[in-house]
């Protein structure tokens, strides 16, 4: 069974390392449900982040797929690296 309050608190850690001013997450898992929210959607009007808050992301697919289609000098095999959570790690497949 999911704990929300484990969550929310994980998700609060994990917004607060990464200088993340706000932050919403969503858990669906074997028919249960979790949400939680972190801080603010706008740092200058300190509007807080709710669960039903709808963030802007952007335009980043462009950016992924040229970062993931293009090889990496650094590597033998040319295969491109992943970046996650803040570690480079290998491409896997």
């Amino acid at each position: 069974m999911l704990n929300a309050a484990n969550w929310t608190a994980r998700l609060n850690e994990l917004a607060a390392e990464a200088n993340v001013p706000g932050a919403a997450l969503g858990i669906w898992s074997d028919g249960q449900e979790i949400l939680a929210a972190h801080g603010v959607l706008n740092a200058a009007t300190e509007v807080p982040v709710t669960t039903d808050s709808v963030f802007q992301v952007g335009s980043i697919t462009k950016l992924w797929t040229a970062t993931m289609g293009t090889p990496s000098a650094s590597r033998p095999n040319g295969a491109p690296y992943l970046y996650m959570s803040g570690r480079m790690a290998p491409r896997v497949g």
